[in-house]
């Protein structure tokens, strides 16, 4: 019988349950297999004993569970269609499943479901700890390109409630450049972020990329990484890599400032903007315009209806 169930309940279920076991296997032979809830906000899951005896194929016959079309409208498969598993294997305790190029398409935030949906259900397999993931070939990275290496059911634990939601949503006003780049254009965007990330990271990710549909352009360019980010009475303290002073796309240097200052003031709760390269605040940032100051919500660059 299908049952969609708290997460957190399942997983201390389960870890109570291979505890309890000397070889690690599930109770009575059944696993729970994760799926992406309807609105792919989170997981759920679904009871499910495999015919198969052996680790390895036990691993196969539930990855092709996990990952087929789900054909339900209460649930989705844990990944999207295009993404294909090329091959899989155990090793020392450690499942390794390898992905082609189209896993690196999937927004942070699918990523992170597919991920955890694999982990949390190929764990229960005996013989399995951990899963490492490889994507067209190469170890999957985290979002500082570094190795996401072996991850284990703990892992993941942490990031989802009671309410079984691994995202937050969201509706922002998110400030983009024009076609000329000289004048910010507002966009009212509606998204979803992960838990274990601020909004402030969200809002960064975004300017990071075009809204084609509406003829928006994104304001940072590639190579530009977020080194800390954190919001103290009102002022929001951000630090970029070097990329943010020596990458730059076809837009003014005041365009590219104030599409970050207009869009983080959005939140209502950030009233100025303090900006650092690798924790350097004398910075001239394109050598026009001094970071060594706060900065606020600036409405003289924003585009009007007039100026369109």
């Amino acid at each position: 019988m299908k049952k969609i169930i708290s997460l957190v309940v399942l997983l201390i279920t389960s870890m109570l349950a291979l505890s309890g076991c000397i070889d690690g296997e599930a109770e009575n032979g059944a696993y729970n297999i994760y799926y992406v809830n309807k609105d792919f906000t989170g997981l759920t899951s679904q009871e499910y004993t495999p015919k198969s005896e052996t680790p390895i194929d036990q691993m196969g016959e539930i990855i092709g569970e996990m990952y087929k079309d789900a054909g339900s409208i209460d649930y989705n498969s844990s990944k999207p269609e295009d993404v294909n598993v090329t091959k899989y294997e155990i090793k020392d305790k450690t499942a390794y499943v390898y992905f082609d190029a189209a896993y690196n398409k999937m927004s942070s935030v699918r990523e992170m479901l597919c991920r955890s949906a694999t982990v949390l259900t190929l764990t229960q397999i005996s013989g399995i700890d951990y899963v490492n993931i490889y994507v067209d070939g190469q170890v999957l990275l985290n979002a500082d390109r570094n190795p996401v290496g072996n991850m284990q059911a703990n892992d993941f634990i942490s990031l989802y409630g009671d309410d079984l939601d691994l995202v937050q949503k969201i509706t922002l006003t998110l400030y983009y450049a024009n076609e000329t780049g000289d004048k910010l254009i507002p966009y009212n965007q509606t998204g979803s972020y992960l838990k274990n990330e601020n909004m402030e990271e969200y809002i960064i990710r975004q300017l990071t990329q075009n809204v084609e549909e509406e003829n928006l352009y994104r304001t940072i360019p590639d190579g530009v990484s977020v080194n800390s980010v954190a919001t103290r009475d009102g002022v929001c303290y951000l630090d970029f890599n070097s990329g943010f002073n020596e990458e730059s796309l076809n837009i003014d240097d005041e365009v590219a400032i104030y599409s970050i200052v207009n869009s983080l003031a959005e939140t209502g709760y950030i009233t100025k903007v303090e900006i650092t390269v690798n924790g350097e605040k004398n910075v001239m940032f394109h050598e026009s315009i001094s970071l060594n100051q706060s900065f606020v919500r600036n409405l003289d660059i924003v585009e009007t209806k007039a100026e369109e």
